[in-house]
């Protein structure tokens, strides 16, 4: 999930501006719906134990992948946040 970001400046001061993309927050969606079908599915079809760790575990694998994935682009824009900064303070 690549963080989109923006620059501003406002007077001598940056602001930093970081935003989800919709297209793969509509992924992610879209992925659980699937998830949550499948598992209605197998508890309708007389299976309620299997349905339900299929749907936990669909559900756990989902925000596991989307943490991580945060934790890794915040990492990166904070190194391009920081790099950027010392580019300017000894261009200065």
């Amino acid at each position: 999930m690549p963080l989109k970001g923006v620059l501003r400046w406002r007077g001598a001061r940056a602001e930093v501006e970081c935003r989800l993309p919709l297209g793969s927050l509509i992924f992610l969606a879209a992925w659980l719906v699937g998830w949550t079908v499948a598992a209605t599915m197998l508890v309708s079809q007389d299976d309620p134990l299997l349905g339900v760790g299929f749907l936990v575990g669909g559900w756990a694998f989902t925000g596991a992948l989307s943490w991580f994935s945060l934790w890794f682009e915040r990492r990166r824009a904070r190194r391009i946040v920081a790099e950027l900064d010392g580019a300017l303070a000894t261009a200065a």
